[in-house]
């Protein structure tokens, strides 16, 4: 999705092992499946044999629901298989009395939950992935492909290879925040997406603010803030990533790539290297029920958008803009430019009030930031 923000995509570090809270012998060790004794049917009273599996995938997706159960609060036999896999998804977990379970619960995506959720006349197809590289990547394989992805969306639980705005990182832990893509077909060329990505924050923040969040703005062209205040600067929430091909003469095709951040443990926070926020700091906030939000969102916006542009929606953008009329600087480069924020023109371009009067900049040229002084 975009920046080097949270929510966003680099392999999690791998946590050490937590240490045992309490000393207490852990339990006895199962026989193995292939143990003569279970062929034989001589065990020892007490023990049982697991059943055997010849297919490791039916191995993973069990692994997989104990993942679940954790999440939801159960505590389990402490398993090597388990805990080998918690460490690889760079999940904080405890060990008590040779059980293990999760500091605290975690609500994973569920896939019919969310498209029950969605009230839109556009019924999109919905992938919801446990680990995938990037969901952007993802998608874009699927849109050089000669059937395409149009209405295709995808989720997952966690990104290893997460990318934002200019090949920025994006971290992206398991189970806590969105990481959420979707591909869409328009007639026309490339100019037919100026100012989309405009017009998805706009979605994602009334998304948030439906669901109780305060404060939830945007900074063009494609930062997700919340606004912090006389005392704590403007910190980031998320971002939009934008990729395009083109398939064909006439059509060209877009993923659309929202990474919002949720919560993030202290390791997390850590390894981002700007001001950033969660959304946890000021509203408790469903996964699954904003999932289904920004779906309904994005899938009711892109048919008006794919017929009239950002012009439909341009009127709007003032309500959504952090820093309209306020002084700013753009970044091009080394060079810095000043001026008052004067708001967007009809292809979504910045307009920048200079003493040389009114500049434009288009939204792969610039960063902007709050004056230095």
């Amino acid at each position: 999705m975009s920046a080097a923000v949270p929510g966003g995509f680099s392999m999690p570090t791998r946590p050490r092992a937590p240490q045992q809270t309490r000393s207490s012998p852990m339990p006895r060790s199962r026989p193995a499946a292939d143990d003569p004794a279970c062929a034989a049917g001589t065990l020892s009273p007490g023990d049982r044999c697991p059943p055997r599996r010849t297919v490791k995938l039916g191995a993973m997706n069990e692994t997989r629901s104990r993942i679940r159960e954790l999440a939801e609060g159960a505590q389990l036999p402490a398993a090597d298989q388990l805990t080998q896999h918690l460490d690889d998804l760079g999940l904080e977990y405890r060990l008590e009395q040779g059980d293990v379970r999760l500091p605290s619960p975690l609500e994973l995506l569920d896939r019919e939950t969310i498209l029950a959720s969605v009230n839109s006349v556009v019924r999109p197809e919905l992938e919801v992935l446990w680990q995938v590289g990037s969901t952007n990547t993802f998608l874009m394989d699927r849109l050089q492909d000669e059937a395409g992805c149009h209405g295709l969306a995808c989720l997952a639980e966690q990104q290893t290879a997460g990318r934002g705005r200019r090949g920025r990182t994006w971290i992206s832990p398991f189970g806590r925040n969105i990481y959420l893509s979707l591909c869409w077909m328009m007639r026309g060329g490339p100019s037919k997406l100026e100012g989309l990505s405009l017009v998805v924050g706009m979605v994602v923040v009334e998304a948030l603010r439906s669901l109780g969040a305060k404060g939830v703005g945007l900074k063009w062209p494609n930062d997700l803030l919340l606004e912090g205040g006389e005392v704590l600067p403007n910190r980031k929430l998320g971002g939009i990533l934008l990729e395009m091909a083109a398939p064909g003469p006439d059509s060209v095709g877009v993923v659309i790539g929202i990474g919002l951040n949720l919560a993030l443990s202290d390791a997390d926070s850590a390894r981002i290297d700007q001001p950033h926020a969660v959304l946890s700091d000021v509203a408790e906030v469903s996964r699954n029920a904003l999932a289904g939000r920004l779906l309904t969102g994005l899938l009711d916006m892109l048919p008006a958008f794919s017929e009239r542009g950002f012009a439909a929606f341009r009127e709007a953008w003032p309500e959504f803009d952090v820093y309209r009329g306020q002084p700013v600087e753009l970044l091009l480069g080394q060079k810095r430019v000043s001026g008052i924020n004067a708001g967007v023109d009809g292809s979504g371009n910045l307009l920048l009030q200079t003493e040389r009067g009114v500049a434009t900049y288009n939204a792969g040229e610039v960063s902007l930031r709050a004056p230095s002084s």
